[in-house]
């Protein structure tokens, strides 16, 4: 089994954190250092990390490298900030921890009642913004190019290129990538410059057309996406699931003042793959006459990255 190099939670020793000897600044980058710093200086959460672990579900695949205790969690943040995703070929939860890696890795137990507790603290949003930031600048580099190629875990693999053409309506291999996308197949890495511009690659305009533009009646979906479920005459404090956790409609408009004209109407709640198309459109005609960016617990529109960093 593959497993990380410690596993035992840090323990107290004459009113003092003992932490397992691996954990050092030497070993861990600042930003995650300073979010262990938090969790051990904070009774309430250092007992919901820990609390957590012991109220997950077993794994499902014992083989698979795993997560004990919240040292394992940020030696394993700690990697994950060094590299951009693959693509993984593998089964549907393999293909998740690939592309979507920090979601796969707390999955388990943040949907615990000791993990919902931890996730929720404000203080604990704040350090995972500025873990998210430093991966997303990561993001934007050339350096992460290095996962955009055509070999078995490239995003220019065959299965790749498939999924995210199939992803976006097209019928593979009858419609090809540089068909869907604007590119350039001449270059090694398709034209993107970084991982960050593959992800939020742009569809060619003649494969997104409006259905029944004239038609008022009809709202065309905002993204490419599968859909999960809609939701009729919403009530203000309903609540409907996102990812095993539970929002109403004021808590996912962020309370603002223009809540109250969605009640009565319907929500459409879609999942979008890590392949698919990740720009939207307007699904109505109309004027944007404000929009907002809603960010986690207590985290200010100014720090906030784009939302897929959350998975």
């Amino acid at each position: 089994m593959e497993r990380l190099q410690y596993h035992v939670p840090a323990k107290v020793i004459k009113g003092k954190i003992q932490r397992p000897a691996e954990i050092t600044a030497q070993r861990l980058q600042p930003v995650v250092l300073a979010f262990l710093a938090f969790i051990e200086g904070n009774g309430e959460i250092c007992a919901a990390f820990n609390q957590m672990f012991n109220q997950a579900p077993p794994p499902i695949d014992k083989k698979k490298r795993q997560v004990y205790n919240y040292g394992d969690l940020m030696q394993t943040i700690n990697t994950i900030l060094g590299s951009a995703p693959i693509y993984s070929t593998d089964d549907e939860a393999s293909a998740m921890a690939a592309a979507v890696p920090y979601y796969a890795v707390i999955s388990r137990f943040c949907n615990t009642v000791a993990g919902y507790n931890a996730f929720t603290h404000p203080g604990v949003n704040r350090h995972f913004q500025a873990i998210f930031t430093q991966w997303y600048q990561l993001l934007q580099t050339t350096a992460s190019t290095n996962v955009i190629n055509d070999g078995k875990h490239g995003w220019l693999s065959v299965d790749a290129l498939k999924s995210m053409v199939t992803g976006a309506g097209g019928d593979y291999p009858k419609e090809s990538f540089e068909d869907y996308y604007v590119c350039d197949v001449t270059d090694p890495h398709y034209g993107y410059k970084s991982f960050d511009e593959l992800f939020i690659r742009e569809l060619k305009a003649s494969k997104r057309s409006v259905i029944l533009p004239d038609d008022p009646s009809v709202v065309n979906a905002a993204c490419s996406c599968d859909i999960v479920s809609l939701y009729h005459d919403l009530k203000k404090t309903d609540k409907f699931w996102i990812k095993n956790t539970p929002y109403s409609l004021s808590h996912i408009l962020g309370h603002d003042e223009l809540t109250s004209s969605f009640i009565g109407g319907t929500l459409f709640q879609g999942l979008l793959r890590s392949t698919y198309y990740h720009r939207w459109r307007s699904p109505v005609k109309g004027v944007v006459k404000k929009t907002r960016l809603i960010a986690g617990s207590d985290v200010s529109k100014e720090e906030t990255p784009p939302t897929y960093l959350f998975g």
